[in-house]
């Protein structure tokens, strides 16, 4: 009788823990909480692998509320009409509601942040929103046109802007020169780390973006070459690492650093070896949102060997 006191006291405790779990990453993944964490640490990231001077909180604010304002935008059910007026059309419900209220949220709390930056960043950051805008679906005549529905088109896209909200824009704010070498290889090495993560995302909606009229990459090449592809990918990215760390480092001070970002590209490679058709989307959203903060979290601890 003790015995089975003690088992059914500690199902109950999992049965606890995994409910709380669940509720706490699906807040993480519906606030988008996850993914503005990790757009923050990368930036933060960026600066560290190219020995920035200094790194101040605005920028890692300004990243933020940025990734905030940019992924419930995008969560927001909403087009561009142009013809016969132009005007901006949203279908609301209640998870709509709860994005546009994020979005205001954080949209304010971003324009205080704002307020603070240079002229050159304040443009940058208005060149993105541009891009972000034209991200969503334009209706003229009506025709309806996104550049989500061109297959790479869109990751090639969505890579380009992470790589320059998370390399471009702290490297700006802190006025530190991206055109150098290491530099632009940063940025290669998170558009390669981002591309491939959307790859994943593509594989997430594999079954419903063909109900949508949507062609992605998945569609055109199956789930398991994209697989093989993002794979390929991820090595051609440890060995541009390689090349970053050894050629442009000195002393044994790159060791830690390529250490971290080779392991947080084999945990990504074991995310996407275990992905299969029959996963939740919960699943895609936990393992590769957290993927970026995994890389920054390693490179970031690490970075502590490299200084001492």
């Amino acid at each position: 009788m003790p015995n089975n006191s003690v088992q059914n006291i500690d199902i109950s405790f999992l049965s606890v823990v995994r409910k709380a779990f669940s509720q706490v990453s699906s807040f993480l993944i519906e606030s988008n909480l996850i993914i503005a964490l990790g757009a923050t640490l990368l930036a933060l990231e960026s600066l560290v692998l190219v020995n920035a001077a200094s790194v101040s909180t605005l920028s890692l604010l300004v990243v933020f509320f940025s990734s905030m304002c940019i992924y419930h935008l995008a969560e927001i059910n909403f087009s561009f009409q142009i013809e016969p007026t132009f005007k901006l059309v949203l279908n609301n419900n209640e998870q709509s509601a709860f994005h546009q209220t994020m979005f205001i949220v954080s949209a304010l709390f971003l324009l205080v942040s704002v307020f603070f930056l240079e002229l050159s960043s304040v443009l940058f950051l208005m060149l993105l929103t541009i891009i972000t805008f034209a991200y969503g679906i334009v209706k003229f005549k009506g025709v309806s046109f996104s550049f989500r529905a061109l297959p790479i088109f869109k990751n090639i896209m969505l890579a380009g802007m992470w790589a320059m909200v998370t390399v471009v824009f702290p490297l700006l704010v802190e006025k530190t020169d991206l055109f150098t070498m290491a530099g632009v290889l940063v940025f290669v090495e998170r558009f390669l780390f981002i591309l491939v993560l959307s790859f994943m995302f593509d594989l997430r909606d594999y079954y419903t973006d063909p109900k949508e009229g949507i062609r992605t990459i998945a569609g055109i090449l199956g789930f398991k070459k994209l697989k093989y592809v993002s794979q390929i990918l991820l090595l051609l990215l440890a060995i541009i690492s390689v090349f970053h760390f050894v050629w442009f480092y000195s002393g044994n001070n790159w060791i830690p650093l390529l250490l971290a970002i080779v392991l947080s590209l084999v945990i990504t490679s074991f995310f996407i070896f275990i992905t299969n058709k029959n996963k939740p989307k919960q699943h895609y959203s936990l393992l590769f949102d957290g993927a970026t903060v995994i890389q920054a979290v390693l490179v970031l601890m690490l970075s502590l060997l490299a200084i001492n």
